[in-house]
C-alpha cells in the first residue's frame, strides 16, 4: 500500500508510544552515567551537593538540548543510516529508531550498574547502525557520515587535551609561579572568572548561529567570506562579548569571593582550617620543587 501518513501508519502508533517511553529511559540512563561523569569530581570535592547537581544538570541539559541539540539530532537521524532506503517502508524506520533507543538504554544502564563510565553518543550511533545493517546490509549505512563521526571521536580528545594543556600552562605561569602570593590569588580570581566568561561567549555565539536564519536580516551574522556590517552582522557577536564580560565581572567580584568564604567556613567547621594563602603557598612550593627536579615540565 501507498503511505499517506494516516491509516497506513495507525497500526504502528504503538511503536511511537514505546519509543517515547524508551526516550525517557535513555534520559534516565544518561543522568545516571554521563551526568555522574561530568559532576562526579565536583561532588567528590564537596563543591556541589547531590541536590544541586540534579538541578544544575537538568537545567544545563535542557538549555543545551533546546539551544544546540538540533544539529546533533539531525546527524543521528539522517547521518548514520540511509534514510532514503526507508522511504517506501517508513514503519520499519520507526521500528529501527525504537530499537536503537532500547539498545542504547540497555547498554548505558548495564554499564552504570557495573560502574563503567561509557558514552551515550557512542552507544546511540552503534544502536542506529544495527537496524540499518539488518534491513539493508552494508548499503543501509551512510559510511561517509559514520566515518566523520568516528573521526570526531579521535579528534575531540586530542583537541580537548591541547586546550586543557594550554590553559593549565597559562594558569601555572600566571597564577602559581609568583613571588607575591596575594597577587597570585587575585590572578586566580580573574583567570577563573575569565574562563566562565569565555564559556558564556561560546555558548551564546553558537546558539545565535543556530537561529541565525530566523533572525531579521539586519541582525544576522555575516557568513564567511562576506564582510561584517554595522550594526547588522556585528550585533550578535557584540552581545556575546558583552555577556561574557558581564559574567566575568560578576564572577570576579561576587561569585568567586563567596566561594572562597564558603570553602574557608567549611574548613573551619571541619576542624581543619587552612587559609587560601597558606594553601597557595604550599602548592607553589611543591611546584617549585618539581620544576627544580625537572618533573613538572609541560611541552605543547
Amino acid at each position: 500500500p501507498v503511505w499517506d501518513g494516516s491509516q497506513y501508519m495507525q497500526p504502528f502508533f504503538w511503536v511511537v508510544t514505546w519509543s517515547l517511553m524508551f526516550s525517557f529511559a535513555v534520559a534516565f540512563a544518561m543522568g545516571a552515567n554521563d551526568v555522574a561523569n561530568s559532576f562526579g569530581t565536583s561532588v567528590g570535592a564537596r563543591v556541589l551537593s547531590i541536590p544541586q547537581v540534579v538541578i544544575l544538570a537538568g537545567l544545563c541539559s535542557f538549555v543545551g538540548a533546546v539551544g544546540l541539540g538540533g544539529r546533533t539530532a539531525e546527524t543521528i537521524r539522517n547521518g548514520i543510516i540511509d534514510i532514503e532506503s526507508f522511504e517506501d517502508v517508513p514503519h520499519l524506520y520507526i521500528c529501527a529508531m525504537c530499537s536503537a533507543l532500547f539498545g542504547t538504554f540497555t547498554l548505558v544502564f548495564v554499564a552504570t550498574i557495573l560502574k563503567m563510565p561509557v558514552s551515550t553518543t557512542h552507544a546511540i550511533v552503534g544502536a542506529v547502525m544495527g537496524p540499518g545493517i539488518v534491513q539493508f546490509g552494508k548499503s543501509g549505512v551512510d559510511w561517509l557520515g559514520f566515518g566523520k563521526i568516528v573521526i570526531g571521536w579521535f579528534v575531540a580528545p586530542v583537541l580537548a587535551g591541547l586546550i586543557a594543556a594550554g590553559f593549565y600552562t597559562l594558569q601555572k605561569k600566571v597564577v602559581l609561579i609568583e613571588s607575591d602570593l596575594e597577587k597570585s590569588l587575585k590572578n586566580q580570581l580573574w583567570f577563573t572568572s575569565g574562563q566562565m566568561g569565555v564559556i558564556v561567549f561560546i555558548v551564546l555565539f553558537f546558539i545565535f548561529l543556530e537561529v541565525n536564519d530566523n533572525l531579521p536580516n539586519w541582525m544576522q551574522i555575516a557568513e564567511i567570506p562576506n564582510p561584517p556590517t554595522w550594526p547588522g552582522s556585528l550585533v550578535m557577536p557584540l552581545i556575546c562579548v558583552g555577556s561574557g564580560a558581564i559574567v566575568t565581572v560578576i564572577s570576579r567580584y561576587f561569585l568567586m569571593p563567596k566561594m572562597f568564604r564558603a570553602i574557608e567556613r567549611d574548613a573551619r567547621s571541619g576542624g581543619a582550617y587552612y587559609s587560601h594563602t597558606s594553601v597557595l603557598n604550599s602548592v607553589t612550593n611543591d611546584i617549585a620543587k618539581q620544576d627544580a627536579a625537572g618533573e613538572a615540565k609541560i611541552v605543547i
